[in-house]
């Protein structure tokens, strides 16, 4: 996906190229542009260039003011209407209604496909009249608009329209038409420094900070100077601990003056409260490659702010400074503390995969069980994780120990029921790499690499797959357990094992049915590499042949399974 980029900073960056260019440079450049264009592009990109010949300046086909705030009106009128009849359940009455398409009648678009593309074509033109110059009739337009999309709440579904820039070039009208004292609260009101942030409607993806408004054009912001001061007072005023989209633009405005020591009293002072204060000053300090004082100040938060994304997002501050300063034991701490922050399978690998390269992965795998142990129930699968960390660690006893609650359904989405059946397995079979199912059960059960969505930034953040899987196989092999214990934990999974296999057929889970044939196939397995042949082929009698003799559809999958099993087929056990 390519990156936006403002007007203003946009101009500026293409008078930057084309400035120092001869006449030939510029002809060679627009006829390397010609000849990439499509086939369907090429007449409008003539029509471009002659439109910007001397004595030919392109007229915008921009509507009429009036015609533009009447459509508005209309449009929110008949999408108020489309509202209504979709709660009323008259979906036969939308002009888009579909009557042979059954999934449309619990599911019709809020707005439709027409009225979303007259709504773009509206910011069209208040941005057409923006860009001339024309602010008070784009200034208009944009309150319409934005007094259309609350009316009708449909701000969750302008995916396709650059809301960020709209209301950027909205505050910009607002405070060039605006002079004197009144500037400040009008801006204020324009800009929504009290908005509340949510997960599905994040303030910056949705309002402007100054700087946003400020890239709307080229020219600077008129009377800047004198604006700032009162800015960044009014921005003050709230009393309190300010909330998150308040906060950003009160550190923007403290930034604008290079106040390094004001910034930081703000991130003191909110602490935990407003975390952003911290992760504002650790953004300020990357540029300047400041990366000492970075780890300093990463660490000092990381003592102050609770578990959490903003606390992650410090975690990777110290671990980049820790990066760039090739500091080792510093990326560890990072990347421990990351774990802590947001505990996922994706930040134990990571953090373990650290550990290892500095030959500290068993103390580092007990401090992550005892974190987990002592952890919240706010972790998502916090049970199931600490029993992976076990695992890791060769601890496999206590991981047992604590799978009271092991279940024969579930084994989806990181359940510990799923991974210790594996492994009791693959213990069990001496690890024999003949036991091909066995092993393909282990890679089902144990990878467990569900990557966050957030980007921590470092950079091996993409080059852990399968890691999960190779730590639990470390754990594994590291391993030793008296016969008679290993044992009992076999007889528990071929108990686990043999209610999965029931649940699944018996209730007739057609798309499991392949799932319950390799659970059935892996039990066969431990039992053949013990040299118990007779009740590896027991086991596979008593399902295919006696309980589950009339469901073709699993006797299939069985078949189809054993093929895949090296140490069944050289030992001729089959159906």
């Amino acid at each position: 996906m390519s990156k936006k980029i403002a007007y203003g900073p946009y101009l500026e960056k293409i008078e930057e190229i084309c400035k120092p260019l001869s006449r030939n440079d510029l002809h060679e450049i627009i006829m390397a542009m010609a000849r990439e264009a499509r086939i369907h592009e090429r007449s409008m990109f003539i029509e471009k260039i002659e439109a910007c010949l001397p004595g030919k300046q392109s007229q915008w086909d921009t509507e009429p003011e009036e015609d533009v705030f009447d459509g508005i009106e209309a449009l929110k009128e008949s999408i108020q209407e489309r509202i209504e009849l979709i709660e009323d359940g008259e979906y036969h009455e939308l002009e888009d209604y579909d009557v042979y398409d059954s999934y449309y009648d619990d599911n019709p678009d809020e707005v439709s496909q027409e009225q979303m593309d007259e709504l773009e074509s509206y910011f069209y033109d208040a941005g057409r009249y923006f860009l001339e110059g024309k602010l008070e009739t784009a200034g208009k337009i944009y309150e319409a608009l934005f007094a259309l999309i609350e009316e009708t709440e449909i701000k969750h579904l302008l995916y396709e329209i650059n809301i960020l820039e709209e209301r950027a070039r909205f505050c910009r009208c607002v405070y060039e038409l605006t002079e004197g004292p009144g500037r400040v609260d009008a801006l204020l009101k324009a800009m929504n420094p009290d908005f509340e942030e949510s997960a599905f409607m994040p303030s910056r993806d949705n309002y402007p900070a100054l700087k946003d408004v400020m890239d709307t054009l080229v020219e600077p912001l008129p009377d800047f100077e004198s604006f700032l001061p009162e800015w960044e007072a009014a921005l003050s005023q709230s009393g309190g601990i300010p909330g998150l989209r308040r906060a950003r633009l009160w550190l923007e405005a403290v930034s604008f003056r290079n106040d390094f020591e004001k910034i930081s009293e703000l991130a003191r002072t909110w602490a935990d409260q407003q975390p952003y204060g911290y992760i504002f000053w650790l953004e300020q300090l990357e540029p300047k490659k400041s990366w000492t004082e970075s780890a300093a100040v990463s660490r000092e938060a990381l003592n102050i702010i609770s578990p959490g994304e903003r606390r992650a997002k410090v975690a990777g501050h110290l671990i980049s400074a820790g990066e760039q300063l090739d500091d080792k034991m510093m990326i560890l701490q990072g990347k421990r503390e990351l774990f802590f922050s947001t505990p996922t399978y994706h930040t134990l690998v990571t953090f373990i995969h650290e550990a290892e390269k500095n030959n500290l992965r068993q103390q580092e795998l007990d401090k992550a069980a005892e974190y987990l142990d002592q952890a919240e129930d706010r972790i998502h699968s916090k049970d199931d994780m600490h029993i992976t960390v076990l695992i890791m660690g060769g601890r496999i006893s206590e991981a047992f120990t604590r799978s009271k609650d092991a279940a024969p359904v579930g084994w989806s989405y990181s359940s510990s029921s799923g991974l210790l059946f594996s492994c009791a397995l693959y213990l069990y079979s001496l690890m024999n790499d003949q036991c091909s199912v066995t092993s393909t059960l282990m890679e089902d059960n144990a990878d467990r690499n569900y990557f966050d969505t957030l980007d921590y930034g470092f950079s091996d953040r993409d080059a852990l797959e399968g890691e999960c899987l190779r730590q639990i196989m470390q754990g594994l092999a590291m391993t030793r357990l008296p016969d008679a214990e290993l044992k009992k934990y076999f007889q528990w999974a071929v108990k686990l094992g043999e209610k999965r296999i029931q649940h699944i057929v018996s209730n007739k889970y057609r798309k499991a049915y392949k799932r319950a044939a390799k659970v059935l196939v892996a039990i066969a397995e431990a039992y053949a590499a013990n040299n118990d042949n007779q009740k590896a082929a027991s086991m596979l009698k008593k399902y295919y042949y006696e309980l589950f003799n009339r469901f073709s559809a699993f006797r299939s999958e069985v078949r189809e399974v054993l093929g895949m099993s090296e140490i069944l087929r050289k030992k001729s056990i089959g159906v």
